[in-house]
């Protein structure tokens, strides 16, 4: 873990990444409680020409990460000459096992073997070498990585874009807007966050006119101390939304045509697996299309298409929808980062416990869950491979 901390992470060079400049580093972060000080750190994905002055700082939705923002980031330094995009990499991220995941994207592990270490090996006790689980007890700290941690780490991103002396403006995606809203009316010292920049963007999210009360905080809060750190997205378990998203989106798009990896495996919610047989990446586009995913999903569906309407496997159609599904694959898996995925792992049930009570926030919960039968998220102790 501390070995992935204060270094400057190199990039891959497909094609796709080498047309904008992507670099991705970490700086230190806020002082929380009971943090292990490598641990305090936040991450800064830019994107755009280093010498560009003016920065839009974004930060990313609930369960989301860093490099989700990518393909966006790129459009936007395209078109906005003069500008970089900053995407916050929350410390969260730090405890995530990108070991097979990278050599995956890098083109040195299969399909195969990306899917077996996540998740195969769970109903496959023959894989030895796998993904370890971190006991909440070990991370007991993350329980305080509510929003003054949030924004205190946001606050070291936004002082290091003003001092390339341009403009900055700060935005935000879902629970990103609710974020950019809290550090616009935060008082640093006499002084509310908003003073210095340029201008907030809110892509669908902001805050709820509702106020929470003192009584519904309190409530939250010993929910958050009693319990698990880390959020349940969609009444998945952390970190398994993480591996889903992780294994589904990057065997999407190294191994695309080969008959799916996770629709054959026994652990995969029945709910997630077409009636017959397709590829891999037909796979991932039935489980987050708004047509074809669960309910308890919303918060990461799109409109992508359909299954073809034949082969065998069958593969999918975008079928004139608004999202392509190989650009939705590449947010998720990171095309082209190394260490960086679209998904947090694990999300601090802290940062996301006070925005249940207001109605136009968003909602990432929903009915129904899924825990896997040999293991749970608090049965290992390391995140290191075995």
């Amino acid at each position: 873990m501390a070995a992935a901390v204060g270094l400057t992470f190199a990039t891959f060079a497909p094609a796709a990444m080498s047309e904008v400049a992507v670099r991705f580093h970490r700086i230190d972060g806020f002082t929380a409680p009971g943090t292990p000080a490598a641990l305090n750190k936040v991450g800064v994905l830019e994107i755009g020409r280093k010498s560009a002055r003016n920065v839009l700082v974004l930060n990313p939705g609930t369960s989301a990460s860093a490099a989700y923002f990518a393909p966006l980031a790129k459009t936007v330094v395209s078109k906005a000459k003069g500008w970089q995009v900053w995407a916050v990499e929350r410390r969260e991220n730090q405890l995530e096992d990108h070991s097979i995941l990278d050599r995956a994207k890098a083109g040195m592990a299969t399909s195969q073997e990306l899917f077996d270490y996540y998740l195969g090996w769970l109903s496959n006790p023959d894989i030895t070498t796998h993904f370890q689980f971190i006991a909440d007890s070990d991370v007991a700290f993350a329980r305080e990585w509510g929003m003054r941690v949030e924004i205190e780490d946001l606050r070291r991103v936004v002082q290091a874009a003003k001092r390339r002396g341009g403009r900055v403006v700060v935005g935000g995606h879902s629970l990103g807007g609710s974020i950019t809203t809290a550090y616009a009316t935060w008082d640093f010292d006499g002084e509310p966050g908003a003073r210095g920049l340029s201008g907030l963007v809110f892509i669908d999210g902001g805050s709820s006119p509702t106020p929470v009360s003192p009584e519904q905080a309190t409530e939250s809060l010993q929910k958050v101390q009693s319990g698990s750190p880390w959020l349940s997205f969609g009444g998945i378990p952390a970190p398994f939304a993480g591996l889903f998203n992780a294994a589904g989106s990057t065997g999407a798009l190294i191994d695309p045509d080969a008959p799916s990896i996770g629709q054959a495996w026994p652990l995969l919610p029945a709910i997630l697996k077409p009636s017959i047989r397709v590829t891999n990446l037909a796979q991932y586009g039935y489980a987050l299309d708004t047509e074809t995913s669960p309910p308890s999903l919303i918060a990461a569906q799109a409109h992508l298409g359909h299954l073809a309407a034949s082969g065998d496997p069958r593969g999918w159609d975008q079928a004139g929808e608004i999202t392509p599904i190989q650009r939705y694959a590449e947010m998720f898996s990171g095309t082209g980062l190394k260490g960086l995925d679209g998904t947090a792992w694990y999300h601090p049930q802290r940062l996301r416990g006070i925005f249940e009570y207001a109605p136009s926030a968003p909602r990432s919960e929903g009915r129904g869950s899924w825990t896997p039968q040999r293991s749970s998220p608090t049965s290992r102790t390391s995140r290191r491979r075995t």
